[in-house]
């Protein structure tokens, strides 16, 4: 093996690398970035994108889907991975295989299979149920289908942190008489924070670029986000449709590039230690009476977004 790399087939094969990553992305890249800039219409597009309407209107909702299924999937993962590492959980070890499953399942499956059992004119529920009120096509569907899947975002590096950290400082706020929830607030919470802010930034990150979820629910909804907007004037076929995409393009990628730079300098910045030694015996809290409600709640939650719509 080290033959191999003091052998001049080394270098032809770094500087091979280097072309195909060139060519096939910073070339791609660099002109989605610097092309519309040089065009000498370039400020008629950017004032046509900021006068119309609709792709304002595309631009809030984007805002909207990404903050609320942020929330929802960080305040859902969090739970879930507390509630699997910290409780007296039956079959915890199980419920956490099959709880990060969605990770694994693009989510625009779970779309598909949400729209065969809650569209409103024949849904499955609905017509099992005999009533309409259930609606995928709407933000709330849309917002619900990408929680289902994103939580997992969340959900699996907080298990690793949780199962990963000395919690001995967590026990010795209880002895002191702190309850389970200022224990977690006020121990627990700061330790695992730079994992969470990088999770809700990850997350974030998805939902902006999503576009297959959008494009099943949203149109159909009535509503765009700016994913099925670049989408649609793509479909114009024109010449001002394709800048006008080009241009809403670079301002995604800039804005998702900011992301990754943020979340990079977060994780830079807030090196965690949370294991030091071997780590330390899982801490379990008894439920008690709440264990049966607990425990039925986890098996209609996981039936709901895995099990049914994956049937």
């Amino acid at each position: 093996m080290k033959t191999f790399f003091k052998n001049p087939l080394r270098d032809v094969l770094l500087k091979g690398f280097i072309f195909l990553l060139l060519v096939f992305l910073v070339y791609p890249l660099g002109r989605l970035l610097v092309v519309p800039y040089l065009n000498e219409h370039f400020k008629d597009f950017f004032f046509r994108i900021i006068e119309s309407e609709s792709i304002l209107k595309s631009l809030r909702m984007t805002f909207y889907f990404s903050i609320l299924t942020t929330l929802f999937s960080v305040l859902l993962g969090v739970v879930l991975a507390w509630v699997v590492t910290r409780t007296h959980l039956p079959f915890y070890k199980q419920f956490k295989t099959y709880l990060s499953l969605p990770y694994a399942i693009p989510p625009f499956i779970g779309a598909i299979s949400w729209i065969y059992l809650a569209n409103p004119s024949n849904g499955l529920f609905n017509q099992l149920l005999n009533f309409k009120f259930l609606n995928i096509y709407s933000l709330t569907g849309l917002v619900f289908i990408e929680t289902s899947f994103l939580y997992t975002y969340t959900f699996i590096p907080i298990c690793s942190a949780l199962e990963n950290m000395d919690s001995s400082f967590e026990e010795a706020a209880r002895t002191a008489g702190a309850s389970a929830l200022e224990t977690f607030l006020k121990i627990t919470l700061p330790l695992i924070k730079p994992h969470l802010i990088n999770s809700l930034l990850l997350v974030f990150l998805a939902t902006l670029a999503s576009f297959g979820v959008p494009a099943l629910i949203a149109g159909p909804a009535g509503f765009k986000v700016i994913t099925t907007e670049i989408y649609q004037l793509q479909k114009m076929g024109t010449m001002t449709g394709l800048q006008t995409s080009i241009l809403l393009s670079s301002f995604l990628l800039i804005f998702s590039m900011l992301i990754l730079y943020l979340s990079q300098k977060i994780k830079s910045k807030e090196k965690l230690t949370l294991i030091s030694g071997k780590p330390s015996r899982r801490t379990q809290i008894d439920l008690k009476k709440y264990k049966l409600f607990i425990f039925v709640l986890l098996l209609v939650f996981l039936s709901l977004k895995v099990t049914k719509p994956l049937c």
